[in-house]
């Protein structure tokens, strides 16, 4: 504010050979920048589609007290990062950070790594497009839950009817085996012994 009690008029600061990117919310807005551009003070100004160049990167294990201004600084190794791109993680309905961030990079590098160190923090790596490789085959086109090597979870599970590995109790084709007296006919749960030391507590 002036002395006077009036306001300071605003100032226009030009910007030249800048390059910046514009977000919109539809594609039809998008297609219609791209083919006509606009005028901005009799100067002609085009755009282009650079979305296909944009990565979307996630990081993991970042602490919660980095600045989102570090976080854009320390990625630039990789690429360009779309300024004001950076993210928080929250939980979902609640305003607890879930400690990920998210941000964009413009010309990434063809191949991210799994992790990666900002400052004396190592955090983790997840990026689309193919950058990040499945941690399991180490290849790049398809996420870890995707990946043939990924072990069978029921395979490592323990049947709570025979005791068996490799299927469930409700799928169990063999005679229940009581794991607390070590008896086959019975599965722990029907256990006499079991039932009657479980009163006694």
């Amino acid at each position: 504010m002036l002395k006077n009690g009036q306001s300071e008029p605003f100032r226009y600061r030009r910007i030249t050979e800048k390059d910046c990117i514009v977000s919109l919310k539809d594609v039809e807005s998008k297609d219609k920048l791209v083919v006509n551009g606009i005028t901005v003070r009799n100067r002609s100004v085009n755009f282009s589609n650079v979305e296909k160049s944009i990565t979307h990167v996630t990081i993991k294990d970042a602490p919660n007290d980095f600045d989102d201004c570090y976080i854009g600084t320390q990625m630039l190794r990789f690429g360009q990062v779309v300024p004001g791109s950076v993210k928080r993680g929250y939980i979902k309905g609640t305003d607890i950070e879930n400690g990920a961030r998210y941000l964009d990079i413009l010309n990434c590098e063809s191949g991210l790594p799994l992790t990666t160190s900002l400052g004396r923090f190592e955090v983790r790596l997840f990026a689309d497009n193919n950058r990040t490789p499945c941690f399991l085959c180490k290849l790049t086109g398809h996420p870890t839950y995707q990946c043939k090597d990924r072990p069978n979870i029921l395979n490592e599970r323990r049947c709570y009817d025979c005791a068996a590995i490799g299927h469930l109790a409700n799928a169990c084709p063999n005679e229940p085996y009581c794991s607390y007296c070590n008896i086959k006919g019975h599965p722990r749960r029907d256990c006499e012994r079991f039932k009657h030391d479980q009163e006694k507590e």
